[in-house]
């Protein structure tokens, strides 16, 4: 990862890893129902994790190309 990639991806990351390590849980155990799967889904989009994923795919196809 370049620099600008690495903070960009750190700032996203810190509440995308928390909102997940703390409702994932909830999916496993019946607290939520997976009804609300999808709407969990798009809130983890719309919170950036494409522009994440993106970053690590371009990380990842430089260094193939290396």
């Amino acid at each position: 990862l370049s620099v600008d990639e690495a903070a960009s991806i750190n700032a996203l990351e810190a509440d995308l890893i928390t909102l997940i390590d703390e409702e994932t849980p909830k999916f496993v155990v019946g607290q939520k129902s997976f009804d609300e799967w999808d709407s969990f889904i798009e809130h983890i989009q719309g919170m950036g994790i494409e522009q994440i994923l993106e970053k690590y795919q371009a990380a990842n196809d430089r260094y193939q190309n290396k």
